[in-house]
């Protein structure tokens, strides 16, 4: 019996996408079907999200504290300051 996929996943969250991904680098015809979004609850409205907030939240102090070793001949300006402090505190932990 003849197939059109040689793998077919159900559910496009990050473990499906990747596994998709991998098998198709083999050379595998692969199909992929996703009821809502393309990416799963993770990517789309939950780890990641929240990381990039916290480590944008704390750009501003990290770039501060650390331009002395970095090879900066003067004190760099960080436009945006409150910004990051209001991020900061809103952010979840």
């Amino acid at each position: 019996m003849a197939y059109d996929y040689d793998l077919f996943i159900i559910g496009a969250g990050s473990g499906g996408v990747r596994a998709s991904r991998i098998a198709a680098g083999y050379g595998a015809r692969v199909g992929i079907c996703e009821d809502y979004r393309v990416g799963g609850t993770c990517v789309i409205r939950g780890c990641v999200p929240k990381k990039l907030l916290v480590y944008g939240s704390k750009f501003a102090h990290e770039f501060e504290t650390r331009w002395p070793t970095a090879g900066c001949a003067a004190r760099p300006r960080i436009p945006g300051r409150r910004c990051a402090t209001t991020c900061r505190k809103r952010s979840i932990a």
